[in-house]
């Protein structure tokens, strides 16, 4: 597309710049996406010329993607589950992962599946216990920094949940209040997702 002058203000005073947009891709490198823009040097204004079409991006995402599965695998290996373990476990044909190590047979359902494995390598465990009920149990924030974790406004809960009201003293001496104990409070320091 030949473009001579700013859509937006008319003015003669544009440039024609190439950018690279970096797209998301979960748990993998992103995918990039070529943009043509023009730009206004009077109103600033930028506006897309062209672009890799949507078809072009999905296949580059999809590449990407692909492309992440040795690492996941990786990093499910470096948790302590061998190849040979999650095939069991999943009930997968022999050979299933190295398959899925070489690029092939990889659908947007494994690729889903190897990413909740490799965040949280414990799923393992619960498929190997067949996927029970009473074994879904698995603590998976064991590895969680107590620093890290959010705080509640129990205030504002308090104020949401006017019934079945439980006090707790907090470490600063403020009292708040735990409707239908979905959060309890033991010593003002803790804190568990239900009673």
């Amino acid at each position: 597309m030949n473009v001579k002058e700013c859509p937006v203000c008319d003015s003669k005073h544009i440039e024609i710049i190439e950018k690279v947009k970096k797209i998301f891709v979960p748990m993998a490198e992103p995918a990039e996406q070529k943009v043509v823009v023009c730009h206004c040097k009077e109103c600033g204004s930028d506006i897309r010329i062209s672009s890799d079409s949507q078809e072009e991006v999905e296949r580059k995402i999809k590449e990407k993607a692909d492309e992440s599965m040795p690492s996941l695998i990786a990093k499910i290996n470096a948790a302590g589950i061998s190849d040979a373990r999650m095939e069991r476990a999943l009930d997968l044909a022999p050979h299933t992962v190295y398959r899925w190590k070489q690029g092939k047979q990889i659908s947007a359902t494994v690729l889903a599946l190897a990413r909740y494995i490799a965040s949280q390598p414990k799923l393992i465990d619960f498929a190997e216990e067949g996927f029970a009920d009473s074994d879904c149990k698995i603590d998976v924030c064991s590895n969680i920094d107590e620093n890290s974790l959010i705080d509640i406004d129990y205030a504002a809960l308090s104020r949401m949940y006017q019934t079945n009201q439980k006090e707790y003293k907090c470490a600063d001496n403020e009292i708040y209040y735990d409707p239908y104990s979905y959060f309890g409070m033991s010593n003002g320091e803790s804190v568990a997702l239900c009673n």
